[in-house]
């Protein structure tokens, strides 16, 4: 009971900061917490429900029904971890940890850990990488690598592809994420870096997204003294162009 309360206690505190850390108007602290508490609150109904039909004989607690359940607690526990992770990286954003990383290796290892998720929709993921060794803080370029490759996942429907492609250019690390999917009116593609940003309040129904995944990525990249670039058509598919300065040595 200790650790559970001091986890909800930890959520609230992460919550308290990052409305705290939003602009000062009313507005949009209210957005926020509206936000959060709608996302919190949908699977969290779905398990109660679920459970009370159980627990008063109306469905059988099959495998099925608990599988229900656990995908739920699983939507919720993700949630739970993309506030947590924000709060975090708030509170070290302004630190780079630089270490020799090659950065081939390191895509493609993120790309087989994840590849599960694109099984699942039969999506195709095509590699184009160079031979690239460089400083970079691999954890937090990891972070944009995985958030990037999650959103193309996400977003590309069943059967579709995924291009990945890194190489030098002009003193610089590019880094391509291109997919065929259902893409983002052009309207949008101004403010998708913008915490709690999402371009139709309908995907995360199914996305179990809060908005930050971008703006870390675009927080790093900035640390990085980078920058990122999005090309996007609905239902034509996104590209996602990362540029990162190359580092040849730790000063």
């Amino acid at each position: 009971e200790k650790k559970r309360n001091d986890e909800l206690g930890e959520l609230c505190d992460s919550i308290n900061y990052m409305a705290q850390e939003l602009s000062n108007t009313e507005q949009m602290k209210n957005e926020f917490i509206s936000s959060v508490s709608h996302e919190l609150r949908t699977p969290l109904t779905s398990v109660q429900t679920h459970l009370e039909a159980m627990i008063d004989g109306i469905w059988e607690p099959n495998i099925e029904r608990l599988n229900s359940v656990n995908e739920e607690v699983i939507r919720l526990t993700n949630l739970v971890n993309q506030l947590k992770n924000l709060a975090k990286f708030d509170s070290e954003k302004s630190k780079l940890n630089l270490s020799e990383v090659k950065v081939d290796n390191l895509i493609k290892n993120i790309v087989y850990n994840n590849q599960g998720n694109a099984l699942e929709k039969n999506i195709n993921i095509v590699f184009d990488l160079e031979n690239i060794k460089v400083y970079l803080d691999k954890d937090k370029i990891s972070q944009v690598i995985v958030n990037l490759l999650s959103n193309a996942i996400r977003y590309t429907n069943n059967g579709g592809s995924i291009y990945v492609s890194a190489y030098k250019e002009n003193g610089n690390i590019k880094i391509h994420f291109k997919d065929n999917g259902i893409g983002m009116p052009k309207e949008s593609l101004d403010y998708i870096f913008e915490r709690f940003y999402r371009v139709d309040e309908s995907r995360s129904k199914y996305t179990g997204g809060i908005g930050v995944g971008l703006t870390i990525v675009k927080s790093i990249i900035d640390l990085h003294k980078g920058k990122i670039e999005v090309e996007s058509e609905l239902n034509k598919g996104s590209e996602f162009i990362v540029t990162l300065p190359i580092i040849d040595k730790i000063k």
